[in-house]
């Protein structure tokens, strides 16, 4: 599936516009129903429900703050609030998380990114992977 097929309502799970930026109205009726505490708990569920191992997972940026860099990461993710932490960077942000199948992606607007060029694609990896990464990256 395509960026542009996933990126409609019908795969939306979890929003939260920080800086009421965002100006649609589909996501405007999702945010107004969705506080930040039930966004939370809907990435929870996903990792609860995609994890393969340990709670391993492989993310991946593409078109990160204002210098748009791209970069890889693994972590281990028990939460919606430790994916955020681990994703997002630390300003007020406004984003939409998308399921497709097992994957998630997160599309995030904030002060260096504001017309959401900023994509995390997240999926869960096997933990012998993430320890062999984690080891060839240290």
């Amino acid at each position: 599936m395509g960026l542009k097929d996933l990126l409609t309502p019908e795969h939306l799970i979890a929003c939260y516009d920080q800086c009421d930026a965002y100006d649609d109205d589909e996501y405007d009726q999702l945010a107004d129903e969705m506080n930040h505490q039930d966004a939370i708990d809907e990435l929870s569920t996903y990792i609860k429900e995609n994890c393969l191992d340990q709670n391993a997972f492989v993310i991946n940026v593409e078109g990160f703050g204002w210098r748009n860099t791209s970069g890889i990461k693994m972590s281990i993710l028990e939460n919606g609030s430790e994916l955020l932490q681990s994703v997002l960077p630390r300003t007020q942000c406004t984003w939409k998380a998308y399921k497709d199948g097992n994957k998630l992606v997160i599309r995030n607007w904030h002060h260096d990114s504001p017309m959401g060029n900023e994509y995390y694609y997240i999926e869960p990896v096997d933990i012998d992977t993430f320890y062999e990464w984690k080891e060839e990256n240290a």
